[in-house]
């Protein structure tokens, strides 16, 4: 006796992970981008660190996310033609700017296709923010947000330090006060500070399956938190590197521990209310 085929069950869709091999085809150039420059030495490797907690926080997902069923949305996820609208706009959009965009835009839009295909539903959004972090973008960071950053904590610091009552005057990224002169230099841009604040937003979000509204909420508080805490940072540093204090040479390091450890707590129990309540909704 056979069944119909209204009731025969659906089977895994090859589809899927033919478009996913596609991908990997269609856009070698940014992997082999991405190989010269993970190992040339001009950048940080710390997008191996996002690159291994997506693959443990997203491997269980894979065998459900390459096999959709072209038979409707019973199971939760959207037809198999919408599954793929948004992988194919990625592409296309890749494909169009490719002689122009340089090749990190171009491994971001990638990177963006595949989030798409792979990463659906919640915690999505979370598991494409550290696909978007496994990329060597430090340096990148570095060059076009330190000196802003550099100069914002300075800014910062010296109204701070004018509440004080110390006539603190910033030039640039430098405070001068009393004959001496104090440089908020390029490590104390806060550029590694944002890059783990924002791995373990996206990390938490991850790990809790926050939404995408949820994960932008955490992924912005994580930004304004960092950014105070570096603000936070270079002001007491000052009082260290202009001879106030006399703090051991250890402090230095030890501040910028300090004060991110405050931010990170506050990222995680942000991720957390917003998982609880998530859960109460």
């Amino acid at each position: 006796m056979r069944l119909s085929d209204a009731h025969r069950p659906a089977g895994p869709d090859p589809w899927p992970a033919v478009l996913l091999v596609a991908l990997g085809v269609a856009t070698w150039p940014v992997w082999r981008w991405y190989v010269l420059r993970i190992s040339d030495g001009s950048d940080e490797p710390w997008g191996m660190l996002a690159l291994l907690t997506l693959a443990a926080l997203g491997w269980r997902r894979l065998p459900v996310l390459l096999s959709p069923r072209r038979d409707g949305p019973q199971d939760g996820r959207p037809p198999f033609e919408k599954q793929l609208a948004w992988p194919a706009a990625g592409l296309a959009v890749y494909t169009v700017t490719f002689p122009l965009a340089p090749p990190l835009v171009r491994a971001l839009l990638a990177a963006g296709a595949f989030g798409a295909l792979l990463f659906r539903g919640r915690g999505g959004a979370g598991l494409w923010g550290l696909l978007a972090l496994s990329l060597p973008i430090v340096a990148t960071l570095q060059f076009y947000l330190g000196y802003p950053l550099r100069v914002l904590a300075a800014e910062a610091s010296s109204v701070a330090l004018r509440g004080c009552g110390f006539a603190v005057v910033r030039e640039g990224s430098l405070l001068h006060w009393a004959g001496e002169t104090v440089m908020v230099d390029a490590p104390c841009s806060g550029i590694h500070m944002l890059w783990f604040g924002l791995y373990l937003a996206f990390l938490l979000a991850a790990f809790y399956r926050l939404n995408s509204a949820r994960t932008l909420l955490c992924v912005t508080a994580a930004l304004i938190v960092v950014v105070g805490a570096n603000m936070a940072r270079a002001t007491a540093l000052f009082f260290k590197e202009a001879h106030i204090v006399a703090w051991p040479e250890w402090t230095h390091a030890g501040v910028g521990l300090a004060v991110f450890s405050g931010a990170a707590w506050f990222i995680a129990a942000l991720a957390q209310k917003l998982q609880t309540e998530r859960c109460a909704s």
